[in-house]
């Protein structure tokens, strides 16, 4: 059996898929949007219009490094494109959160972040998160915010990486693997806990489980939902009533 700490060691690995090449298989007639119309274009954020089966759509993607300011001030712009629009809107959840460095703190991360949280949750288009690799703290949740989740099997999602919280309760990172397990980081573990409402399997390696087919009959089914319904369903599960859950998932 796969333990956590091997899961977060795959989904690390480089060899791994990114957000990147993830929608150039998932999207045709693509256009990519760049910058933040504000201070500099993040790498880190990829943003795309394109086709998913004949669906117009805005994908938003993650490239596993750290988000600064720019990069979550892209996904607004993205976001914001898409409900003008009326586009379907699909993260891919992949980072390790937020750049933390001093000159991020100064560009405004924490209101970038904040900002991409109130994007996700005001967008009137269907929105759809798909946890691809890491997902770390507030970097991660803030594009995951959507109407319903998906992850891939091997995916992992923590608010602390298992290092970091190795080192605040033993001072001793070497405990990481150990913290793993107890964090409860899995898809799995975010499936039972009521975060994510389904996996898709990785058996084969990410491209061949049937990723394509499942993001593309979720948007169709969120399509087909009276916006109305849909948008308080996603107040509902964002703001407080979907935390029951949680306690479900710890019982």
């Amino acid at each position: 059996m796969t333990t956590p700490w091997e899961r977060l060691e795959l989904v690390r690995d480089p060899s791994r898929p990114r957000a990147t090449e993830i929608l150039a298989a998932l999207l045709d007639d693509t256009f990519e949007l760049h910058g933040d119309r504000m201070a500099g274009d993040d790498e880190a954020v990829v943003a795309r219009l394109g086709s998913l089966d004949g669906r117009r759509i805005v994908a938003i993607g993650q490239n596993h490094t750290r988000i600064a300011p720019s990069g979550f001030r892209k996904a607004i712009r993205a976001i914001s494109l898409a409900g003008e629009k009326g586009l379907p809107v699909l993260t891919l959840i992949d980072t390790r959160g937020a750049d933390p460095l001093p000159a991020s703190e100064g560009a405004g991360i924490a209101a970038a972040i904040g900002a991409t949280f109130e994007a996700m949750l005001a967008c009137p288009s269907p929105t759809l998160a798909l946890l691809t690799g890491e997902g770390g703290s507030g970097g991660a949740l803030a594009m995951a915010a959507a109407d319903r989740v998906l992850a891939l099997s091997n995916a992992v999602f923590s608010v602390i990486a298992p290092e970091g919280a190795a080192a605040i309760l033993y001072r001793d990172a070497a405990r990481a693997p150990e913290l793993a397990q107890r964090l409860r980081i899995t898809a799995a573990d975010l499936e039972a806990f009521g975060l994510v409402d389904r996996l898709i399997g990785e058996a084969g390696g990410v491209w061949e489980g049937p990723m394509r087919e499942t993001v593309a009959g979720e948007l169709e089914a969120l399509a087909l939902m009276a916006p109305r319904s849909r948008l308080e369903q996603r107040a509902r599960r964002w703001r407080g009533a979907g935390n029951e859950h949680l306690g479900e998932g710890r019982r």
